[in-house]
């Protein structure tokens, strides 16, 4: 009946989602988190998703954040909130992270530093 009404009135029906009510952080604490992500992968400590999602939890805890019962029963954050984090924040990339070369890490000393500068 509703439809048929909205027909006949020529009015238009959009249905928009209301997704900050369920968010569980703000835009900023996500661009803060987005930002922390990048420092990590930049010093060569990059995140794998599980490590990310439980980093989440964490970080969602420490800041007195409602967070929902299968957060709290897994210790980690969901898989559909990563997706929907990762799609909020485009510069981020999750991939499995390589690990610093053993040569690579141990020529960046004070010695080789001093003779570049």
């Amino acid at each position: 009946r509703y439809v048929l009404k909205y027909r006949e009135k020529g009015a238009v029906t959009e249905f928009v989602p209301n997704f900050s009510s369920s968010q569980i952080f703000s835009r900023c604490e996500e661009e803060m988190l987005a930002k922390y992500l990048l420092n990590a992968a930049q010093m060569n400590y990059g995140f794998t998703s599980k490590e990310t999602r439980k980093f989440a939890y964490l970080y969602a805890v420490e800041n007195n954040k409602k967070v929902p019962e299968n957060w709290i029963k897994k210790e980690s954050a969901t898989y559909e909130w990563l997706r929907g984090f990762m799609n909020r924040n485009n510069t981020l990339s999750l991939r499995t992270p390589e690990p610093t070369s053993l040569s690579r890490g141990t020529a960046f000393n004070k010695h080789t530093v001093g003779e570049f500068f």
